[in-house]
C-alpha cells in the first residue's frame, strides 16, 4: 500500500490549530544509532554520537550496510514481539 498519514494538531501555530500530516514509521535507537523505516519505504540512519541533531542521514553509506541490516533485523523482531518476549531480544 501507499503511505499512510496520521492527523496531528500543530500546537505551535497561531489562532486555530493547523492540521498537518505525519508519516507513520517504526524506529529503533541505540546508544550510537537511530534507524527509521517509514511506511512508504524511505529509510534513515543517524549516528547520534557524531550527529546528535540528526541532520545527516547515513542510510546510503555503503560502509554502514551491516549496521543498517543489524538494526533492521532488531527492529522487525521488536515489531513482532509481545509482552515479556520483548525483553529477551538483544
Amino acid at each position: 500500500g501507499g503511505q499512510r498519514f496520521v492527523r496531528r494538531r500543530d500546537l505551535d501555530s497561531a489562532g486555530e490549530p493547523a492540521i498537518r500530516d505525519v508519516r507513520n514509521y517504526k524506529a529503533i535507537r541505540t546508544e550510537r544509532w537511530l534507524y527509521v523505516e517509514y511506511r512508504g519505504g524511505q529509510r534513515e540512519l543517524y549516528d547520534l554520537v557524531n550527529d546528535p541533531n540528526q541532520l545527516q542521514s547515513l542510510h546510503r553509506d555503503p560502509e554502514l550496510r551491516s549496521v543498517r541490516a543489524q538494526l533492521a533485523r532488531k527492529l522487525h523482531r521488536l515489531a513482532r514481539c509481545a509482552g515479556a518476549s520483548c525483553r529477551t531480544l538483544h
